[in-house]
């Protein structure tokens, strides 16, 4: 009897520990699904969009907001008010890609979406049409013109003619880039001028060679931080002019 009784309650323990096994383990398992399949709605709007005059412009449609870091990769597009909304979005961390033809894209890093019962809401930076200038000539070159000390300083100057040409109604900006590196461009330069004239800077040695190139810009652009680039990315500019090199006298 003493035997059958151990067996039992040995069987009723072993039960026990299974039914409470069971237990955590279903409540683990709910846990995980619950924080692996939040979701929520996100909605947002681009709140501001310029010409390339820098005038703000009420229409705001068309713009292609992606999400990157989707599998399929969703998206949406903006109405008339600048307004979107993509719904039942993963918990996640994303980009958010802004982009419309004729206008700059612009890129938000690594945006951090939380789901929940309460839509999220996200007003993209100010967005810029790009330019429609053409540069018809630029040259750059170093000099002595107005240099007050050739032991300490190095003139150069920027000299370009563009198409249409800019009025008081429609300004025209031109960004010229300098560097010691024939590669350069927007994205690696050392010296960046926005206007044309002459400059003044810390003297170069006698004999270097510098590179400059130039783009059409609009009045205003939002330049955005690229993390994977370690740079800001100004993604409004128009079509370049070819490379210059000259020579420091």
């Amino acid at each position: 009897m003493m035997d059958s009784a151990y067996e039992i309650k040995r069987t009723m323990k072993q039960f026990v520990n299974f039914l409470l096994t069971t237990a955590v383990t279903m409540f683990l398992s709910c846990e995980q699904a619950e924080v692996y399949s939040l979701s929520g709605d996100l909605i947002g709007r681009v709140g501001a969009v310029m010409d390339e005059f820098g005038n703000l412009q009420v229409d705001r449609s068309g713009y292609i907001v992606t999400i990157e870091g989707t599998d399929p990769e969703r998206n949406a597009i903006t109405n008339s008010a600048g307004k979107f909304t993509i719904d039942d979005l993963e918990t996640g961390t994303y980009n958010l890609i802004f982009s419309k033809p004729g206008y700059q894209t612009l890129e938000v890093f690594s945006y951090q979406f939380t789901g929940g019962n309460v839509p999220t809401y996200y007003e993209a930076p100010l967005l810029s049409q790009l330019s429609s200038t053409s540069i018809t000539s630029f040259d750059a070159f170093a000099t002595d013109e107005n240099n007050p000390d050739t032991a300490k300083y190095t003139m150069v100057k920027i000299e370009f003619e563009i198409n249409p040409v800019t009025t008081d109604d429609e300004p025209r900006t031109v960004i010229t880039y300098i560097n010691t590196s024939k590669e350069v461009s927007s994205e690696n330069y050392q010296l960046q001028l926005n206007d044309p004239g002459l400059y003044k800077f810390t003297k170069w040695p006698k004999g270097t060679k510098l590179y400059a190139i130039a783009y059409p810009a609009p009045l205003a652009c939002n330049a955005y931080y690229d993390p994977e680039k370690n740079q800001f990315t100004n993604s409004c500019l128009g079509v370049p002019t070819d490379i210059i090199e000259f020579i420091v006298p």
